[in-house]
């Protein structure tokens, strides 16, 4: 989660492509009941001839254009992580990202203008911003929130597959609306092939449009996506939750980099983690940013050998004590079903030693398939947002436990006298 890839700044592109905006007016004829001689409707009638008429309406046409659209804000859409390994593939998104926004009624705010700032803030990644840079670019072009975006896959081949990774942040590092969608062509094709695209550029506009249904537009409700729990038919993860994991407190908690031997699975994890972490109303995830500030801080060089003490020094600086770890022992792409997915993970309070939550999980893409093996998970991207959405649900939903610590059990007896 915290070890993004370095930024590093592309060419500078033309504004051309931001494009101007249309007004196409409309109007609609409807049927009125004659009304009675000497009303007010029969007087106007009388007065708009023809040639008032059309007056009339040029003037309300100009009106309209003139006056700017209620409720349109500015959106800071961040130049875009990419982990897939195709460098081409981030033009692509974006322009296609900026069309879906646009169309929600977001203004963008000139990427020319915002790679210039990261520049001067010197921002190297792009997962998330420190609070300084987050405060300048909403400063500068009144910005109700940022956009990140991370590329998670793009390939092309037999079944081409795109994964995108999308959330909003307010000013002040919170995330406010979020989803991550990973799909394959054939995941997304109609019945006997239908529709099929042959090509992760063809995939990725379906992708887009699955990924930005939800968002907000500018003034309305955000709500970060939930994902998917575990069906009806299969076991829930085995986990811990603590009795002093309360559900009716929000938690804020830091995302540490999970332990991998897999190439960007702990940054795949992490993404999908933030996201789903945030949707359950239980936990306020700390910027990746914030907590590389931290450790920059308390002059920490690696994570590598931590320990719970020197954890507890950025208290701080994030304000929590309490850090989410874990390791990805499997995170392979198969054929077939045999895509699969192996991780734990757990919740601690470094400050009292005290495990708030505990779980570890284990799926293959073939145990999702249904009639004639339609389900199917084939892609490793969306196989790993079922295991993380499964196991944070499972999570809420689990029964509280006694604590696991002498200093907690003391606590806990303390809160019930």
């Amino acid at each position: 989660r915290c070890d993004a890839r370095a930024w590093h700044r592309p060419s500078p592109r033309s504004l051309a492509t931001l494009g101007m905006t249309g007004f196409v007016a409309t109007s609609t004829l409807k049927t009125w009941t004659r009304p009675k001689r000497g009303c007010a409707f029969e007087r106007l009638r009388l007065q708009l001839t023809p040639l008032r008429l059309s007056l009339a309406l040029t003037m309300l046409l100009l009106a309209a254009i003139a006056v700017p659209l209620q409720g349109a804000e500015i959106l800071v859409l961040l130049p875009l992580g990419n982990v897939s390994g195709d460098d081409a593939a981030p033009e692509q998104v974006r322009e296609l990202l900026v069309k879906r926004v646009s169309a929600r009624g977001w203004s963008i705010a000139p990427e020319g203008e915002v790679e210039s700032i990261l520049e001067a803030e010197r921002v190297r990644y792009l997962d998330s911003l420190p609070a300084s840079a987050r405060e300048k670019l909403a400063s500068q072009f009144g910005a109700a929130a940022i956009l990140t975006g991370t590329i998670l896959a793009w390939a092309d081949g037999p079944d081409p597959v795109v994964a995108l990774a999308l959330r909003m942040t307010d000013a002040d590092g919170r995330v406010v609306w979020g989803e991550i969608v990973a799909a394959s062509a054939s995941e997304m094709e109609g019945l006997m092939g239908a529709g099929r695209a042959k090509t992760a550029a063809a995939l990725a506009p379906r992708v887009i449009a699955r990924l930005t249904r939800q968002l907000p537009e500018p003034g309305a409700a955000a709500r970060v996506a939930p994902g998917r729990g575990t069906s009806i038919l299969r076991r829930d993860p085995p986990t811990f939750r603590s009795a002093l994991h309360a559900q009716e407190e929000l938690r804020r908690i830091c995302v540490l980099p999970f332990d991998s031997t897999t190439r960007n699975a702990a940054r795949i994890i992490g993404e999908i983690l933030t996201i789903r972490l945030a949707s359950t109303g239980e936990f306020e995830v700390i910027e990746a940013a914030d907590f590389r500030g931290a450790m920059r801080a308390e002059r920490f060089q690696s994570l590598i050998y931590m320990t719970s003490e020197e954890l507890a020094r950025l208290e701080p600086h994030l304000g929590t004590t309490l850090f989410l770890r874990g390791n990805v022992h499997t995170f392979r792409q198969g054929r077939s079903g045999t895509t699969e997915i192996q991780l734990d993970m757990n919740l601690a309070d470094v400050a009292s030693g005290e495990i708030l939550w505990a779980t570890t999980h284990q799926r293959r893409g073939i145990e999702y398939s249904g009639l004639f093996e339609r389900g199917t998970i084939q892609s490793v991207i969306t196989l790993a947002d079922r295991v993380v959405s499964e196991v944070v649900i499972a999570q809420a939903n689990a029964r509280p436990q006694g604590p696991t610590s002498n200093r907690s059990r003391s606590r806990l007896a303390r809160g019930r006298q």
